[in-house]
């Protein structure tokens, strides 16, 4: 099915069913004392099954936030290169960072769900 466009003549488009691979976000992250940092990352997109088993064995194989930051996060925009080094260092800096890279994970998708 395609959608005219309101004030684009003849423009049409076509619903994309597949999404895209990867998707922009800020993830605010809070330093001891309470000032926000927000960290620009693009995340890596998964689909909703692939959500659900990713989250189910983090949590049964106890695997490390590190790799599972890895395993989601594309690349970001920081004073040190995407690693596993830079984001054990994140981690052991700011110890929320994991869990906000997590719930701002969720929340995009969640957002993308809702259409917002």
């Amino acid at each position: 099915m395609y959608v005219q466009l309101p004030g684009r003549a003849g423009a049409l488009l076509m619903f994309k069913i597949k999404a895209n691979p990867t998707f922009p976000a800020t993830v605010k992250i809070r330093a001891p004392g309470g000032e926000v940092q927000e960290l620009q990352v693009v995340f890596k997109h998964m689909r909703k099954d692939d959500v659900k088993g990713f989250f189910e064995k983090a949590s049964e194989n106890n695997r490390s936030d590190v790799d599972c930051i890895l395993d989601l996060v594309e690349s970001w925009e920081a004073d040190m290169k995407l690693s596993a080094e830079s984001v054990g260092e994140l981690i052991q800096n700011y110890p929320t960072a994991a869990h906000a890279i997590f719930a701002c994970y969720m929340q995009e998708l969640i957002d993308a769900r809702l259409g917002n």
